[in-house]
């Protein structure tokens, strides 16, 4: 939340500690509001730096601390990833409107590991009548934080799995809930042996904690998906996608048919003509081989009779379905479904009438309306919750974004600016990590920290300095720099 190496670190922690001081007065004279500090309580340089030290230590601390905590907080899968804890529960939200995360604590009763839940199998419970008191973490300033208490209503929740005879229903409780719940019944009890006199036989535990996301409805407590109001269209693209896998199944239009006028086929002509075209006609062997249909005419009985029987195969390939239903109605179904989530055609997987500026386009409004917003929900959860209840202090937690900028864009555009005195070598770096795709070390000197004109311009200068001088000895306001026993020389 602060970079000690910045050039506002000192004017941030002076702000931090007048705030804190503030708040310091407001509870101890029971005021309404904060007053202004007086000159005896104004933070002094000495007191800044003192603090500033002290930052850098904590600060690295807490930063490896988190580091270790995302490593092993889940132990089946990575924290990230579509695999990962994330991206299952990104995928319960989109498709039914909720996720849910099981937080394990340890014996200490701090965060430990997350653990997935699948969302169809969690039940919420109504929301409590009692209200509960609970303590949580409040800012006072970028440093610092303290508890306040809050009243609340939590609710349970419940997890049905299919058993051999019955259903198993696990009960747990609302995240920052403090009370001690039952996992078999959801029953309450105000410690761990009331619970053990009661549901002995049973063999309970205390619930572990829920932690929820959903997109929310206005119909109930449940979230929404985002394609509820494209509803219509997914049944109706499903009904089509039956049709047209019905067609090939029953295969309604045969592709020959026999014609036999004036006599008929005898029935051992009728089966082989049925095996020669199951069996005989695969393969480059029977390429050339012949089909020979005998027939009778229903005058050959009859003596003196000429017979006028005609024998003719015609296809029906013309009669058959070329192509499946519903084509047009299925492709606008995919467009109205997509149009829900507000992602553009090349981002669902449709390539056609694009080129690199339309996909850059789409790319750049599908980050800016689409995925910013969700990490940014996301970070709040991870920020509000998860961290208050780790006592982070320090760090906030930020959803990596991908680089959709042209790289080689962005290094004319920082040549350029740079060239021109904009940007000190510093700001070029650290513009300069998108190009590359990595980190780069924080330099400290202060030449980065001023344009590069000036650093050379104060070579240059000292060059010229007769020995002994310093850089810029002697220079007026101006900017002209006086020479002994001479007059003044611009520079």
């Amino acid at each position: 939340v602060i970079e000690i190496d910045s050039a506002d670190a000192d004017a941030r922690i002076l702000d931090a500690l007048r705030l804190e001081r503030m708040r310091a007065k407001k509870d101890s004279r029971n005021a309404d509001k904060l007053d202004v500090l007086t000159a005896a309580d104004e933070p002094t340089p000495a007191e800044v730096q003192a603090r500033k030290k002290l930052l850098e230590e904590e600060i690295r601390l807490e930063h490896a601390r988190l580091l270790s905590f995302f490593e092993n907080c889940t132990y089946d899968m990575p924290f990230s990833g579509p695999e990962g804890l994330r991206g299952l529960t990104r995928q319960d939200i989109e498709v039914l409107g909720n996720g849910y995360w099981e937080v394990l604590r340890n014996s200490a009763g701090d965060i430990c590991q997350f653990k997935y839940v699948p969302a169809v199998s969690v039940r919420m419970m109504p929301v409590d009548t009692a209200v509960t008191e609970v303590e949580i973490e409040s800012r006072v300033s970028v440093l610092s934080t303290e508890k306040i208490t809050v009243r609340k209503r939590f609710r349970k929740f419940a997890q049905v799995s299919p058993g051999l005879d019955v259903n198993v229903v696990v009960y747990f409780k609302e995240f920052g809930d403090p009370r001690l719940i039952s996992s078999k019944t959801g029953v309450v009890y105000p410690n761990v042996e009331a619970m053990a006199a009661v549901e002995a036989e049973k063999g309970a535990l205390p619930a572990t904690e829920i932690l929820g996301f959903k997109i929310s409805g206005t119909r109930g407590s449940y979230g929404v998906p985002r394609w509820i109001g494209a509803l219509l269209a997914v049944m109706g693209t499903r009904q089509a996608e039956e049709v047209n896998f019905l067609y090939f199944e029953n295969r309604s239009v045969p592709p020959l048919a026999v014609l036999v006028s004036g006599g008929r086929l005898n029935d051992n002509t009728i089966t082989r003509l049925e095996s020669y075209i199951q069996n005989e006609i695969k393969g480059k062997r029977n390429f050339h081989k012949m089909m020979i249909l005998e027939a009778e005419s229903h005058d050959s009985g009859v003596v003196g009779a000429v017979g006028r029987m005609r024998i003719e195969l015609k296809p029906l390939t013309d009669a058959q379905q070329k192509d499946g239903h519903f084509q047009q109605y299925d492709e606008r179904n995919a467009d109205k479904v997509g149009q829900s989530f507000r992602l553009p055609r090349i981002l669902r997987g449709d390539v056609r009438d694009f080129n690199r500026s339309t996909a850059e386009a789409s790319i750049d409004f599908a980050e800016i309306q689409v995925f910013g917003p969700i990490r940014q929900q996301f970070d709040w959860v991870i920020n509000k919750l998860i961290f208050s209840a780790l006592g982070v202090k320090y760090h906030a937690f930020r959803s990596n974004a991908p680089n959709v900028r042209d790289p080689e864009a962005l290094a004319r555009m920082i040549a350029l600016l740079a060239a021109n005195n904009v940007l000190t070598p510093a700001e070029g770096r650290d513009l300069s990590q998108d190009v590359f795709n990595r980190a780069f070390d924080n330099l400290k000197d202060d030449w980065t920290k001023q344009p590069i004109a000036v650093t050379l311009a104060q070579i240059n200068l000292q060059g010229k300095m007769l020995p002994g001088e310093g850089p810029l000895a002697g220079s007026n306001e101006a900017g002209a720099m006086s020479t002994p026993n001479a007059g003044p020389t611009q520079t």
